[in-house]
């Protein structure tokens, strides 16, 4: 991992694009059988990624197989995750999970570096999750401590693989708590022996615009020129039976209360990734990024989008059954041999309008568009993979909007949406 040219993998550039997983399904909790789990890595394997962020435990074996049979590259980490106890067994604890870890997948050649902490202190005000009556100070010194003790163990297990740590990414703008957060943090880069660091990035989500990651990336990579930075967590919620026409009002109207509300329209999600990923694929020294999350899993005190009990974050559904459209946005970015058109927007069967904006994800060149019969042609590249019509005229019911596009070979792949109507 070197801080100016992103990851590299036998001497050549080889940027690692992926997502986070979760080991629970619905149905099965956390007890999902291996003939279950192999759904989520043909999922995985269709979208594309190259890499997995095996959040915030050690996975079972099956995981770290799969990983090394299809040739993904792993960060795995230890549940340290936002607060510790600053007790002596509270350190020890960890140091043990994290000396079972590297033992039990020291031989899984998927796995490239070890995660050594999730958001730990990442209330900004607190590293302890009691009222200890200790300053943040003292606090940050435990924790300190602790990371130290945690690097030398990884280093003494296993010289040959880079530490990492994912790092609550907010601090940079002055949000109550938060604001020492990464210069805290990275200074474990600097001075403690983390090899490489990661954040964990909601902007446009939780607070900020989207584009605003761009200045945000730029101005720590100035500030720590020697310190391999990725992303470890960015994305947003989307209910894919919820709609919106998402426009310039839309997104200013956008705030951190809605964000955590009932009203989670798939084509806010859309946004968010096609803005992230336009930033991130325009710095390739971002050693590596992973998408919060593959799937959608529970967290039992969420309560968004008209689904309890469900972070909604994920590219494809709790039950596996819907894949969102984002996951489509980045199919067209990651997967290149599984040529594909696919009408975003689909489950948006109720419209109030007429005349609409048509989008199309793919991994070919050029997409046509008809709709009703009538050829709208080639479609307006907004950005590498995503295909715009504007000004498509509906009919207030038996719509057929059709999206094509050829193949090298001659042929052509398509995509059809009919349930469309217009109720205004």
């Amino acid at each position: 991992m070197d801080p100016d040219k992103g990851f590299i993998l036998n001497g050549e550039s080889y940027p690692l694009r992926g997502v986070n997983i979760h080991q629970e399904r619905k149905g099965y909790g956390n007890a999902v059988p291996n003939e279950v789990r192999a759904e989520d890595f043909e999922l995985i394997k269709e979208i594309g990624a190259n890499t997995l962020r095996v959040a915030h435990y050690p996975h079972s074996q099956y995981v770290y197989n799969m990983a090394d049979e299809m040739g993904l590259v792993v960060w795995a980490e230890i549940p340290l995750v936002n607060s510790m106890s600053l007790t002596e067994e509270f350190s020890n604890n960890a140091v043990k999970q994290l000396t079972e870890m590297i033992k039990q997948n020291y031989n899984h050649p998927s796995i490239v570096t070890w995660g050594l902490q999730n958001e730990f202190g990442g209330r900004g005000n607190s590293y302890t999750h009691v009222s200890s009556g200790v300053s943040l100070e003292e606090q940050y010194a435990k924790a300190t401590e602790l990371m130290e003790r945690l690097v030398t163990k990884a280093e003494e297990l296993d010289p040959n693989r880079p530490t990492t740590h994912a790092i609550q990414g907010n601090s940079s703008f002055n949000l109550t708590g938060y604001k020492e957060v990464v210069d805290r943090h990275l200074a474990w880069n600097e001075n403690a022996g983390v090899d490489t660091a990661s954040l964990n990035t909601y902007f446009g989500w939780y607070y900020s615009k989207a584009g605003d990651l761009a200045d945000y990336l730029d101005t720590l990579h100035e500030k720590y020129p020697n310190v391999p930075l990725g992303i470890s967590e960015y994305g947003g919620g989307a209910n894919p039976y919820q709609h919106d026409v998402i426009d310039e009002d839309f997104i200013n109207n956008w705030n951190t209360a809605a964000s955590r509300g009932p009203w989670q329209p798939e084509e806010f999600q859309n946004y968010l990734h096609e803005s992230a990923w336009s930033i991130i694929s325009e710095r390739p020294w971002l050693w590596a990024t992973h998408i919060w999350n593959m799937f959608d899993f529970g967290v039992a005190g969420k309560n968004e989008a008209s689904t309890p009990g469900i972070n909604t974050k994920g590219l494809v559904s709790h039950d596996r059954q819907v894949k969102k459209d984002a996951f489509y946005f980045y199919k067209a970015q990651w997967n290149k041999e599984d040529q594909f058109v696919y009408i975003t927007s689909r489950r948006y069967s109720e419209r109030e309008e007429s005349i609409t904006q048509v989008k199309v994800y793919s991994n070919l060149e050029e997409v046509s568009l008809t709709v009703n019969g009538k050829d709208y042609g080639k479609g307006t590249m907004q950005q590498p993979g995503v295909f715009v019509w504007d000004s498509v005229e509906l009919k207030e019911s038996g719509n057929e909007v059709i999206a094509s596009a050829k193949k090298a070979d001659g042929t052509h792949v398509t995509d059809t949406v009919t349930p469309w109507k217009v109720t205004e």
